[in-house]
């Protein structure tokens, strides 16, 4: 019995994994898959690798020198020795030849023994994909996923079209009231969205925004948190960004909002337009120029007139930018892109200021190999924990 449980818990991940690429998760599902995404890097490794189009074809490969039938009969054998299940009913997925390729692939990875050479590099993680949430009014949750791709229909009421990760809503025909919706981005890359009023929203990793299907009052708000970039359609309606304790009345432009917790302070940078900042803390305002940034420390307000577009803006293109950014600074953007921990053995190392840019798509490995090049820091990854140490000389 004990020899079929590895075999048993890895079916219950194949069955999870096929749910997700139908898009048929629950959301104790989901959560069920997380839980083991997050319980181990090889896990994340396979995962990402599984569902990654562009390495689809690299594992077909990989898998052509194993015996594919064989893999296949194991996978149903240790299948039909378990206690029947809930879960899936797997006959309907057995009907398209395409999944049951993808499960014979599942059952080749799971099953396969585990040797040296199959062991993941801890460097080797890849760039969080847990996929975008729309969290709609009275609890109900909807994973954005290629399933869903098309006209959503009759949300809470709302009309909307998902197409490459991206979500458009227009106003519905009727007097309906609108209601709140929440996004959330816990993908890999920034996700696109167009409010009913046409104001376009482009919202980073970690981050989200809560919004109404439409917008009936006399203003227009929304709360952000972490980051995103607004470029705002002009109405007669004052449009708001609710950000922590920062109220920002959008007079007719584009600006960048990067409200993530861990950063001690909020920064809100002009683009285009003009935009005024209200802190209700500090009881301060003040009305920002193209090219400005605010700084929002609990009871400041501080003015750069000088912003960096490019550093503010390059998640944006999917970049890391880490020219004359300190490497505190970097390591915080790395921690949320690849959903771990970083240590700093020497609070001296965090001042270190490196040059150019890199790639968010990239292996952990990549990114950090790039910051060895200057000479003056080393890492030590082990799971989800990255320890910044001095280089051995």
């Amino acid at each position: 019995m004990e020899h079929n449980e590895p075999i048993a818990n890895g079916l219950l991940i194949a069955d999870l994994i096929v749910l997700y690429i139908n898009g048929k998760l629950t959301e104790e599902q989901l959560s069920a898959l997380k839980s083991w995404i997050d319980a181990k890097p090889e896990n994340q490794l396979l995962f990402e690798q599984l569902i990654r189009e562009e390495s689809l074809e690299n594992t077909h490969l990989q898998f052509l020198k194993y015996n594919s039938i064989t893999a296949f009969t194991k996978v149903q054998d240790a299948y039909a020795a378990r206690q029947p299940k809930k879960l899936v009913a797997w006959p309907r997925y057995f009907a398209a030849a395409s999944v049951i390729f993808c499960l014979c692939i599942i059952g080749y990875w799971l099953l396969k023994p585990t040797t040296p050479e199959v062991l993941a590099n801890a460097e080797d993680l890849l760039p969080v994909k847990h996929g975008v949430v729309l969290a709609v009014q009275g609890g109900g949750e909807v994973l954005l996923d290629k399933q869903q791709r098309g006209h959503l229909a009759c949300i809470n009421n709302a009309e909307a079209d998902y197409g490459d990760h991206s979500l458009t809503y227009s106003k519905p025909d009727g007097s309906d009231v609108p209601v709140m919706h929440t996004l959330i981005n816990n993908s890999s890359e920034k996700f696109d969205l167009e409010l009913a009023d046409g104001t376009e929203v482009s919202l980073d990793i970690a981050s989200s925004i809560t919004y109404p299907t439409y917008f009936a009052g006399q203003k227009r708000q929304v709360k952000i948190t972490g980051q995103a970039y607004l470029k705002v359609k002009h109405d007669v309606k004052p449009f708001n960004v609710q950000v922590n304790d920062e109220i920002i009345e959008d007079l007719g432009t584009a600006f960048n909002i990067n409200a993530y917790p861990d950063n001690g302070a909020d920064k809100i940078t002009l683009l285009e337009g003009s935009v005024k900042i209200l802190s209700q803390q500090a009881a301060k305002s003040l009305i920002l120029k193209p090219g400005e940034q605010v700084i929002v420390n609990t009871d400041r307000l501080t003015i750069n007139n000088n912003a960096d577009i490019e550093a503010e803006t390059a998640w944006l293109q999917n970049k890391i930018i880490i020219h004359r950014q300190s490497l505190e600074t970097v390591l915080k953007e790395v921690a949320r892109i690849y959903d771990v921990q970083v240590v700093w053995t020497d609070i001296n190392l965090k001042k270190i200021e490196c040059g150019g840019a890199i790639s968010r798509n990239r292996k952990l490995a990549d990114i950090l190999n790039f910051m060895r090049k200057t000479g003056q820091v080393d890492f030590n990854v082990q799971g989800k924990t990255v320890k910044v140490i001095k280089p051995n000389r």
